[in-house]
């Protein structure tokens, strides 16, 4: 293994307005589009339904998402900076599937491979590639999942130390089906979201309606904060407290809403560190949280230290 120098703290700014406004919309757009939507079928009904409390509803359900994603997903098990107790693991890996229609190995997998090969022709998804922007990052993301799946190569090369039980298969194959749209995950969700609503006192074909109504901000929500802010508009817009290996940045310095994700920037020049706020005024809720879970005994195996060494680590 041979590894590239390490990178130099020098700050630079990059359209840090598009990277504000970009943010926003992201973090609040689906839960608004989904309140429009249930504020349309509510008319089209006649049956009331609170928006205020469904965009409430929404919202603390994506926060939760982002945290499993950040905790679980990427510093967990990605990254190995933290160990969430086996039975709290189990349960989000769940919801994670449920959430974000992929499992743990497939994720790792793909974000392994990222850094690896970060915005250069080898990145499984990156805007700043030759025929590649912004506006394609999602088409990008979703193929590197569904092909970094089906490597049996990589698998054995980068993935060894990754869940592979009885959970993980049936991620794998529920995802095979379209995402799970023909197989098990969608229509668990699409019943539990009904029953939700049902026990509002909806009568069932408008909580149907609802529950559909529901996905933008439950499923788009996770997908645009953690592909479209992450994979995106952090590789292109914001600032940097390092200059290196690759073209990302940090949206926000103080990152409420992305659980600490959006300062990607100091993550990939230190991404052996579970804290990725590294200077004075940058807040990591994420971090914060993996402390607070560490004093009950969800969390242990810490790395706290903003240390680490390079994103990319290229085979020879």
């Amino acid at each position: 293994m041979s590894r590239a120098p390490q990178w130099q703290e020098t700050p630079t700014q990059v359209h840090p307005a598009r990277a504000y406004i970009a943010y926003v919309l992201v973090c609040f757009g689906p839960s608004l589009l989904s309140v429009g939507l249930l504020a349309g079928w509510s008319t089209l009904t006649g049956h009331r339904i609170s928006l205020l409390w469904s965009f409430l509803a929404l919202m603390t359900v994506r926060q939760f998402t982002i945290g499993v994603v950040t905790l679980l997903y990427h510093r967990g098990i990605c990254h190995r900076t933290l160990t969430l107790h086996p039975m709290l693991e189990y349960t989000l890996r769940v919801w994670g599937w449920l959430a974000m229609a992929i499992g743990t190995r497939t994720w790792s997998l793909t974000h392994r491979v990222h850094h690896a090969h970060a915005d250069t022709e080898r990145d499984v998804h990156s805007p700043v590639t030759e025929g590649h922007s912004l506006w394609t990052i999602g088409r990008q993301s979703i193929q590197s999942v569904i092909q970094t799946r089906e490597d049996t190569t990589l698998i054995a090369r980068l993935g060894t130390d990754l869940p592979s039980d009885r959970l993980e298969h049936l991620i794998e194959w529920d995802c095979r089906r379209n995402f799970g749209m023909t197989g098990v995950r969608f229509p668990i969700v699409i019943t539990v979201l009904t029953s939700i609503w049902w026990a509002t006192g909806l009568p069932l074909w408008v909580a149907i309606g609802a529950a559909v109504a529901s996905l933008p901000g439950i499923n788009l929500s996770v997908f645009a904060s953690t592909v479209f802010l992450v994979n995106g508009v952090a590789h292109t817009w914001g600032y940097r407290n390092y200059e290196g290996l690759d073209n990302s940045t940090n949206v926000v310095p103080i990152d409420l809403f992305g659980m600490g994700e959006a300062m990607h920037n100091n993550h990939h020049a230190r991404p052996g560190s579970a804290n990725l706020a590294h200077r004075p005024g940058e807040v990591d809720i994420g971090f914060w949280l993996a402390k607070q879970l560490k004093k009950v005994g969800l969390v242990r195996k810490l790395k706290s230290s903003p240390s680490g060494v390079p994103s990319r680590v290229e085979s020879t």
